[in-house]
């Protein structure tokens, strides 16, 4: 297994509480499989589904919404875009309310076009361009490594370029209220769950959150079949 399987490993044993040995962690290949290895350990499995978490944390958020910018309760459904109910004035405002009033984690707000490309053109021309003038320096001049300091502030300059741009900040990832549910539940899990236990449906929304935040990966890639390495990109 390389790093990044460990790593999901790891996190996954730490969120629902479960020890994975190493020899069923290298049989792990595709999302099924891991879903199934994982529930095979959980020790509060809960088969009926007399309540649904994710149900539950749906009618809260709709709530929520609905108390903060007087909408019809009828008009959110999961399919509901979010942006055709959270309008885009003060969007940070309320988006922050939200999660005041939920008192659980909301996926952060990410760049809009074209700050989004503007940030990611500069951090990458930047950080590379005082890596090659760097490598530059030590080979061809013998410089000392004090010249690395360069990469470091190119770093920065990122970092406060990106801070620069907070206010532009207000577009939906997830992007509807059905998808934003499984976020959320999957990122408050602990806090959501109880002693009561959970079903297999919460455990493969749970593992397929970690996998996307941990690895950057669409929601929406990650499938029961796909193979976490030749599909995923997962070493």
């Amino acid at each position: 297994m390389g790093l990044d399987s460990v790593e999901l490993v790891i996190e996954v044993e730490e969120t629902l509480g479960i020890e994975i040995s190493n020899l069923e962690a290298e049989k792990i290949d595709t999302v099924q499989d891991f879903y199934d290895c994982a529930w095979k350990h959980v020790s509060n499995k809960k088969l009926a589904i007399a309540e649904c978490y994710t149900q539950s944390v749906f009618y809260k958020i709709r709530q929520a919404v609905v108390e903060n910018i007087k909408v019809d309760k009828a008009s959110i459904t999961p399919k509901t875009k979010i942006a055709d109910i959270i309008p885009f004035e003060n969007r940070r405002q309320i988006w922050q309310q939200l999660e005041d009033k939920l008192q659980l984690k909301l996926p952060q707000l990410e760049l809009r076009k074209p700050y989004n490309i503007i940030l990611n053109a500069f951090g990458i021309k930047t950080i590379l361009g005082s890596l090659l003038v760097e490598l530059f320096m030590v080979i061809i001049y013998d410089a000392s490594y004090w010249v690395y300091g360069y990469s470091l502030i190119a770093i920065l300059l990122t970092s406060l370029l990106s801070k620069a741009f907070t206010p532009f900040r207000t577009k939906f990832v997830p992007n509807d209220f059905g998808e934003l549910t499984k976020n959320v539940y999957g990122k408050n899990f602990k806090v959501i769950t109880n002693e009561k236990g959970i079903t297999k449906n919460d455990l493969e929304i749970v593992i397929r959150e970690i996998i996307s935040n941990k690895m950057g990966i669409d929601l929406a890639e990650i499938t029961p079949e796909k193979s976490l390495t030749r599909d995923l990109g997962i070493d």
